[in-house]
């Protein structure tokens, strides 16, 4: 009775919530020693002190004063000792003997015997054994979970529910001050599907309910600046996770390292990405480098093409983009180790322009037309501009309706420049005859 007692207490406490390895281990030792002490009172009570027909004539006596006394009786006269033999006739004691043995015959002894008792003893023990066998034959692995959390309660066992859920992480981040859901799901194996579940914030006492959506429960928050504790209740399922408000990743930096065209014979640069809109020369490639407040999981560049990109930390790289004079749109989408993603994504386009021709001047302080003679001589001042790089000055007498190419390949070298010098000057002397010019040129 004792063992049906403690099982049937573990197996209603288990469906309302998940009990202590310590309440379970004083369980069973309170069952060990009422057990050991009831076996040891039987014992004594049945075996040690009732092992003489007097003390059975004396327990008789306690259910029917007049049987017992009767039965009493007959064991005195059976046991006297020899000088009580002595003093009576032989005859006389048998003959009593056979008297009170006749009376105790003719008495039922089952009747004497106070029926109340044992059928409430009955009942209790039917009311304890009914509901265990129920348990056993509609539950069986909830029976056998809670026996073996009884009576091994050192064990690590997890506790057996009739609604089981998908696993839950035991600490969800969530954005600082946003509002946030905890969403629980239904596994396949739940025997138990409730229509409504309640999640509860401990340290605030908030509380919030949910119906079921399918397989899941999506339990819905305002935001949080503080950590917090969240136990989500479902049918005889309780379950605990912690809540860390987190500040959400950004972006801090985002570099572009643009290799221009070759013909410009410039190395790469880094320029940083500021605003919606970066340029560069058509026929650039470019790889960006971007920095985020927090170490990542994942970076998602979206474009067309796609480059891919490769994570170290912080940081992030992706892969060769070709600039050309159509804008190409990016968005930079990114999620940290915690699982939060940035507030909104990086947009920025992509420009390319044109390589403008240079800008050359020529400066002399004589008037706009003169005559000259064939000894004259006239210092001319060239002036060359460009956005990227002056490789060369170099001049041509003669027929202007040459194209540049042709007159670059039979041009006079005037002054060598840099690929990365953006201005430079020189002087001419202009002297017909040391041109070889004729007169009236």
């Amino acid at each position: 009775m004792l063992l049906i007692t403690a099982y049937l207490l573990v197996f209603s406490l288990e469906r309302l919530w998940d009990t202590s390895s310590a309440g379970r281990r004083l369980t069973l030792m309170c069952l060990i020693g009422c057990t050991g002490t009831l076996g040891a009172f039987t014992i004594y009570r049945w075996v040690l002190h009732h092992h003489a027909w007097k003390a059975m004539g004396h327990f008789l006596q306690r259910w029917n004063r007049r049987h017992g006394d009767r039965v009493l009786a007959a064991i005195e006269l059976t046991s006297a000792d020899g000088d009580t033999l002595a003093m009576e006739s032989p005859q006389l004691r048998a003959a009593a003997i056979k008297q009170l043995a006749g009376q105790i015959a003719e008495t039922d002894l089952q009747a004497a015997v106070d029926q109340t008792t044992i059928r409430k003893r009955a009942l209790i023990l039917a009311g304890l054994v009914l509901p265990a066998v129920l348990s056993l034959l509609l539950a069986p692995q909830a029976s056998l979970n809670t026996s073996k959390r009884l009576f091994l309660p050192w064990q690590d066992t997890d506790r057996y529910t009739f609604v089981d859920l998908q696993t839950l992480p035991a600490t969800l981040v969530i954005p600082h001050g946003e509002p946030f859901d905890i969403t629980a799901t239904l596994s396949a194996q739940a025997h138990w599907q409730p229509n409504s579940g309640k999640a509860t914030l401990l340290t605030t006492n908030q509380q919030t309910e949910a119906a079921r959506d399918g397989q899941s429960y999506q339990f819905h928050f305002p935001g949080l600046i503080a950590a917090e504790t969240a136990r989500l209740s479902i049918g005889d399922c309780v379950r605990e996770l912690r809540i860390e408000p987190t500040i959400r990743p950004g972006l801090t930096s985002l570099v572009a390292e643009v290799t221009r065209p070759p013909y410009l014979q410039l190395p790469p640069v880094e320029k940083p990405v500021a605003g919606s809109q970066f340029d560069a020369v058509s026929g650039s490639m470019l790889t960006f480098t971007g920095t985020i407040s927090r170490a990542l999981a994942e970076v998602d560049v979206r474009s067309e093409p796609k480059p891919s990109t490769s994570l170290s930390g912080t940081q992030f790289t992706t892969s060769v983009l070709a600039i050309q004079e159509t804008p190409l749109a990016l968005e930079i989408h990114w999620r940290d180790q915690l699982g939060l993603e940035g507030k909104s994504p990086h947009r920025f386009r992509l420009l390319g322009k044109e390589d403008s021709a240079p800008l050359v001047t020529l400066h002399s302080d004589a008037p706009s037309q003169i005559a000259m003679l064939e000894d004259d001589a006239l210092l001319l001042s060239v002036r060359a501009k460009d956005d990227f790089g002056i490789r060369e000055i170099g001049y041509l007498w003669g027929d202007t309706d040459l194209g540049p190419a042709e007159a670059w390949n039979i041009r006079q070298r005037l002054q060598p420049g840099q690929p990365d010098m953006d201005q430079l000057g020189a002087d001419l002397t202009f002297a017909p005859k040391k041109l070889g010019l004729e007169n009236k040129t």
